[in-house]
């Protein structure tokens, strides 16, 4: 994607003159490398992950190991998740879990380790999974374990302490040591507390089976399902029923997904101003790419498709889950507070430093063609939502709160006549 160099903006079909930023790609250069990357495998693979079909794929036969970095971030994760779990009074082990583009199977690996699921399975349209080193997951646990250590001596020294050491060798001892902890934090902008190091593994990793299909064609239905980073390449109007329909009645889903409006996002477009993928619509982005890059036009336009064409916001999923008959537990928006992610890019708050970055007037922009979009969602890296298959068969009335009343109320349940009377007195007391 080489940088624009005559024309100084680019008139959208609103009428709108969006000024051409000089220099502004290069200073996004590790994404423009990663969109490069993505253009060529999709390219390679010849998927049509929005779709969810392709061209088959043989497994790969080279053994595939998990560096500390990776498991670290995906301990991150599940970490997160489990947090939400606890947030929402889920505390019990699940039995069957599915986990959604599941890649290498790091995730549901961990939860069938961590002893939150008894049966631990993957779909994904292509195996990379079965030659996956499930050794090198717990070499890397262990290295986790340490870095409790450490993380708290990087703390001390953070805030003042060593300081008879001089000051370039304790940075560099912060800089040079990657903390796994805070690395989730500048990963997604939430950062987790100590008891990060705390999850314990109590099994061995194990992925019990993986499902090399569509996965719209599978008919199963599960008590857990889990997307990690993958469902915004699925179109949302048939991914979320299908989610519902693969949930067992009272099973529980955890979709981590990365988001669209934000600055930069998993299909790593950056244009010659901010936001220039997210303020445009398609027609309009794919004129921009062919006045201003035309040698990466093919590419560029191919990598814009890969994302969900409906580019949701959180409310979209939202009440698409509740109309599938999802009912919402929890969720999460993951904004970068900082001037800078983890790879050196400018966040969102990073670009507000700049007078010519004017985020109501990218907002108005937006407004043009997508009116639902708010401010808040231009700060969003990713969204976490917790949701619940719930039965709706019942009507509400006085019999149906009763029950639900003697449900939650009441789970102790004495065999003695004097407790029988006892609990009875106690329900008619609270309940009335």
């Amino acid at each position: 994607m080489a940088v624009a160099e005559r024309a100084k903006s680019f008139t959208t079909s609103f009428g709108d003159n969006i000024d051409i930023i000089p220099g502004y790609q290069k200073m996004f250069w590790p994404q423009i490398r990663s969109f490069q990357l993505l253009a060529d495998g999709l390219k390679r693979e010849d998927i049509d992950l929005v779709l969810g079909t392709g061209a088959e794929i043989k497994p790969t036969e080279r053994e595939m190991f998990c560096s500390f970095r990776s498991y670290a971030i995906r301990w991150y994760r599940v970490y997160m998740m489990l947090e939400m779990f606890l947030q929402a009074g889920i505390d019990k082990p699940f039995d069957t879990c599915l986990d959604i583009g599941t890649g290498q199977g790091v995730q549901p690996r961990m939860l069938r380790a961590m002893g939150m699921v008894k049966h631990a399975a993957g779909i994904d349209l292509y195996d990379r999974a079965t030659m996956f080193n499930e050794k090198s997951m717990a070499k890397a646990y262990k290295k986790l374990k340490w870095w409790k250590h450490i993380d708290k001596i990087q703390s001390y020294v953070e805030r003042g302490g060593l300081s008879f050491i001089p000051a370039d060798i304790r940075q560099a001892f912060l800089r040079h040591f990657e903390n796994p902890r805070k690395l989730g934090g500048r990963y997604s902008g939430l950062m987790p507390h100590m008891d990060y190091y705390d999850l314990k593994i109590k099994h061995p990793y194990k992925l019990d089976k993986l499902y090399v299909q569509d996965f719209y064609d599978l008919d199963e239905q599960f008590d857990l399902v889990t997307s990690y980073t993958a469902l915004e390449h699925f179109e949302l109007e048939r991914a979320i029923p299908k989610i519902a329909d693969s949930l067992k009645p009272g099973g529980v889903a955890y979709l981590w997904i990365p988001y669209w409006w934000c600055p930069f996002n998993t299909t790593y477009l950056v244009g010659d101003m901010p936001w220039m993928a997210q303020r445009l619509t398609r027609d309009d982005f794919v004129r921009y790419v062919k006045e201003f890059h035309p040698q990466d036009a093919e590419n560029i336009t191919y990598v814009y498709d890969y994302f969900d064409p409906s580019h949701p916001t959180m409310n979209t999923y939202i009440d698409l889950a509740e109309k599938s008959g999802l009912s919402l537990l929890g969720s999460r928006r993951a904004m970068l507070p900082g001037e800078m992610n983890s790879q050196q890019l400018l966040t969102t708050v990073g670009h507000t430093h700049f007078s010519n970055v004017n985020l109501q007037e990218i907002l108005s922009q937006i407004h043009r063609f997508r009116p639902d979009v708010q401010l808040e969602d231009l700060y969003t890296q990713s969204i976490m939502l917790l949701l619940q298959k719930t039965p709706r068969k019942e009507e509400l009335n006085q019999q149906s709160m009763d029950a639900m009343h003697d449900k939650h109320l009441a789970k102790y349940r004495p065999k003695g006549a004097f407790m029988k009377k006892v609990r009875q007195k106690v329900l008619d007391f609270y309940v009335g």
